[in-house]
């Protein structure tokens, strides 16, 4: 199945839960999980947030859907939290708000 596909699918699961998420998936990278009694290998997702912190119940669920979606091979979700600022290198939490 080609990534694009994989991606139409990705956000088909994750549209229901009415994020700000852009879902990136890291082509070529596989790592192993376990689905029921065996090993898989399949790919690695990122959930890049542009809004407000879902709470973690939110995060569990989805990550389970994508994990147990039988139509894909996805093994890991990542959650990305911050992001570099390009001009003073430091992190930023994606989650903060602005101060007041």
């Amino acid at each position: 199945m080609e990534d694009r596909e994989i991606l139409v699918i990705l956000n088909e699961i994750v549209a229901p839960y009415n994020l700000d998420v852009e879902v990136e998936l890291f082509p070529g990278l596989r790592a192993v999980g376990v689905k029921g009694d065996g090993r898989v290998y399949g790919g690695i997702v990122n959930l890049k947030f542009h809004g407000p912190r879902p709470d973690y119940d939110i995060l569990a669920e989805v990550s389970s859907a994508i994990t147990g979606d039988s139509r894909i091979e996805i093994t890991h979700v990542t959650f990305q939290v911050a992001v570099r600022d390009s001009e003073t290198g430091s992190a930023k939490d994606v989650f903060s708000s602005p101060n007041p």
